[in-house]
C-alpha cells in the first residue's frame, strides 16, 4: 500500500468507490466498510479511514446515536491528519469534537458501549490528546495508540 495520504504532504490516491451499508451497532464486524475503516485507522491511514467512516455515517443516519459514534471516529481521523500537518489547533478542535460525539451517543442510548467502542474511555482519550497534541509525527507511522475496539462477531 502507498504512503498514508496527508493533504499538502503526500500524493492523494484516487478516491475509493465505497458502497456502505448502515452500521448495526450490535454487530459492527458485519459492516465491511466500517471494518476496513478500523483497519486503516489502526495502521495510520487516517484520511483513508475517515472516508470509510464517513460513507457508513451517511448510510447510518447522521443524527442518530450510531451516527455520533461514526462522526467521532471521523473527527479522530481528522485530528490525526492535523497532527501530521503540524496543526495543533486542528488536533485540539477535532479531539474535543470527537469526545462530544462519543458522549452524545452515550447520552442518547444510555449504553456504555456502541459499535464496538467503550464510549466514555474513547471520549476521555480524545480529550486527552486534544489537550496534549503530539509533537512532530511521522508520515508513515500511526500518530497514537487507539483505545480498545471490540468488533468480533457474536457467537
Amino acid at each position: 500500500m502507498a504512503r498514508p495520504y496527508t493533504p499538502g504532504l503526500t500524493p492523494r490516491p484516487a478516491p475509493a468507490a465505497l458502497e456502505a451499508a448502515a452500521l448495526d451497532p450490535d454487530d459492527p464486524a458485519a459492516n465491511r466498510v466500517f471494518a476496513e475503516g478500523l483497519s486503516r485507522m489502526a495502521a495510520g491511514y487516517y484520511w483513508e479511514a475517515h472516508e470509510c467512516f464517513e460513507a457508513v455515517w451517511h448510510a447510518s443516519g447522521r443524527r442518530t446515536p450510531v451516527g455520533h459514534v461514526l462522526q467521532g471516529l471521523v473527527r479522530v481521523c481528522a485530528g490525526a491528519v492535523k497532527a501530521r500537518q503540524g496543526q495543533p489547533a486542528g488536533v485540539q478542535s477535532h479531539g474535543e469534537g470527537a469526545a462530544a460525539h462519543f458522549r452524545a451517543a452515550q447520552q442518547a442510548t444510555g449504553r456504555a458501549q456502541l459499535a464496538g467502542l467503550d464510549l466514555e474511555p474513547w471520549a476521555a482519550w480524545a480529550e486527552q490528546w486534544a489537550q496534549h497534541p503530539p509533537g512532530a509525527v511521522s508520515l508513515d507511522e500511526p500518530v497514537f495508540a487507539l483505545p480498545p475496539i471490540r468488533v468480533s462477531r457474536p457467537s
